[in-house]
């Protein structure tokens, strides 16, 4: 049990730390006098809390400035409520919207073509027809479809157009709830008809709610349906996404996406990179060809060799010459004919020639 004058000891002492120390915010406070620690706190009249003064929000153990409140640097506004709250550099300094916000009662609102995450953050007060545009590969906020671009002509949601003041949605592309423009291609459909009006190369498949999608050898590309075969000039040309082993066969005459060395080719046996064959479902390079560091199949002429024999186990008439690093190169008298070496040409060829009639004129 504590002794009275072990209770009014204790009682100074709190009254001391209130008067020298102060409260932090929700601690039990008597007036003013004996301080709130946390600056634009105060001790509230009727339930004696220390909270945060009008125009202050608490924020963790702090009273952060509201839109329209005085403020020194950002750092003193509420940027957990507004994440676009900055304090002003000019005039009279106190917290508003950045750049490309507006102010809508006590929230930062994003303008048209400021960066979004849902409709929400958006002004659809100034903009009725405002919508987060999650369709684009860069979300902003945009003018739905149907909705007036009258002002903003360029303002419309990715997939649609302002036509006669309103955005419409694109061919190739159609309205879904949230009034966005979709691609055709991965909308519900109920027959083929649906997606290959618009899509090329389209068809309308699937178990139970159907869906537009690419047909076999063709692979989703924005709102188009691609041959995943196409001319490249690049591996980043080709959709390693649908085909993880893709590359561009730049050693061919006609660059073309292929399936590399070493790749699944089930399916599409015809599509190794040149000098490779399917064999086993799997793209190997085959005799007088060498893999590269690239998956392609490289010649084994002008490929680098220690030994002739690195170059004659495969390509007849070849040798491993040169100086410092050395490559498989054709002998003399034989030419470099794709992955062969050619017979005699040029000079040589003629005096082959000469000599054989000469040779026929004797006999």
């Amino acid at each position: 049990m504590y002794r009275k004058s072990d209770l009014f000891t204790i009682f100074v002492l709190v009254l001391v730390f209130e008067q020298t120390c102060g409260l932090a915010l929700d601690a039990d406070c008597t007036s003013d006098a004996n301080a709130c620690t946390t600056p634009n706190a105060v001790c509230t009249t009727d339930t004696k809390i220390c909270t945060c003064a009008t125009g202050y929000t608490k924020v963790g153990t702090d009273c952060k400035a509201d839109l329209g409140t005085a403020c020194t640097v950002t750092a003193d506004c509420d940027t957990t409520t507004n994440p676009a709250a900055v304090c002003s550099t000019s005039g009279t300094k106190i917290c508003t919207c950045a750049t490309g916000y507006t102010k809508q009662g006590t929230a930062c609102k994003a303008d048209l073509g400021t960066a979004c995450t849902a409709t929400a953050d958006c002004d659809t007060t100034a903009i009725q027809h405002a919508v987060c545009d999650v369709l684009a590969t860069t979300k902003v906020c945009k003018i739905k479809s149907t909705g007036d671009c009258t002002v903003n002509t360029d303002k419309c949601v990715s997939g649609a157009a302002c036509t006669a003041n309103a955005c419409a949605c694109s061919a190739k592309y159609k309205e879904d709830t949230n009034k966005l423009c979709a691609t055709v291609l991965g909308s519900t459909c109920t027959a083929t008809a649906d997606c290959t009006t618009t899509v090329a190369n389209s068809d309308c498949t699937g178990t139970g709610t159907k869906t537009c999608t690419c047909n076999f050898g063709f692979t989703k590309q924005g709102a188009d349906c691609s041959d995943i075969w196409k001319a490249c000039n690049t591996t980043a040309d080709c959709d390693t996404t649908t085909t993880p082993t893709a590359v561009c066969d730049v050693l061919a005459t006609a660059k073309d996406c292929k399936i590399k060395s070493t790749g699944s080719c089930a399916g599409n046996t015809d599509k190794c990179v040149s000098g490779a064959a399917c064999t086993n479902d799997v793209c190997v390079c085959s005799t007088k060809y060498k893999e590269n560091t690239d998956k392609l199949c490289a010649t084994v002429l002008g490929s680098t060799c220690t030994a002739t024999a690195d170059c004659t186990a495969t390509v007849a008439n070849s040798d491993c010459t040169g100086t410092g690093s050395k490559t498989c190169t054709c002998n003399t008298g034989f030419t470099k004919q794709g992955a062969d070496c050619s017979g005699a040409t040029g000079v040589a060829a003629c005096l082959a020639m000469i000599l054989a009639c000469i040779f026929t004129t004797i006999v």
